[in-house]
């Protein structure tokens, strides 16, 4: 891991100085969406700390308060533990999606009790890293069948190349804590099979 990528991670709060070592592994790894990368977060470690999660999600949800949301939904299982935080620092309803299916064939759904409840709400979907943002467009794309009005995506971390591609893709805004760079590859490009 670089100086800087690990000094962002402590200056942001988000991950504590002797747990930083732990966050990030490198080498090679097959993301939720099918991509390949080289990077990958241990988000077991982020949310080890409930009072610095409590923290950072409070300073979270000031950049949020503009799109005045009315409900946040996130994914499970991680998204889902930083966006209940969330929801509270907000003082908005909570409600996740459930994930199905498996790598490059994934959809996320939100249980059937609860999927009248966001009709004709403001939604921000929240989850704790976005890398490709498979993830949170499968939510948004439940969101919006469930008459939900998506107004944002947004996670304590991001890839940083992911930001703009994705805000075309959702048509909404994109917010993060923290934007940090790690490689991703189509399988069919990736150097690490070819080699």
């Amino acid at each position: 891991m670089t100086a800087d990528v690990r000094d962002e991670l402590i200056r942001s709060g988000l991950i504590s100085g002797e747990r930083v070592d732990r966050f990030v592994r490198r080498g090679h790894f097959v993301y939720e969406s099918g991509d390949h990368g080289d990077t990958w977060l241990e988000l077991e470690v982020l949310h080890w700390e409930p009072p610095r999660m409590r923290r950072a999600t409070a300073a979270f949800a000031g950049g949020l308060r503009k799109y005045n949301p009315e409900v946040i939904c996130s994914p499970l299982i991680g998204g889902a533990l930083v966006g209940q935080m969330l929801a509270d620092a907000l003082g908005v309803a909570f409600v996740y999606a459930e994930r199905h299916g498996r790598a490059g064939n994934v959809r996320y759904a939100i249980p059937a009790g609860a999927r009248a409840l966001i009709n004709g709400k403001r939604v921000v979907i929240v989850d704790d890293v976005i890398n490709a943002g498979s993830a949170s467009l499968a939510t948004l794309e439940d969101v919006r069948a469930c008459g939900g009005a998506a107004v944002a995506l947004a996670a304590l971390m991001i890839r940083a190349a992911a930001r703009s591609s994705l805000a075309a893709k959702a048509g909404i805004p994109v917010e993060s804590v923290l934007a940090l760079d790690w490689n991703i590859w189509k399988s069919a490009e990736c150097p690490v099979c070819e080699a």
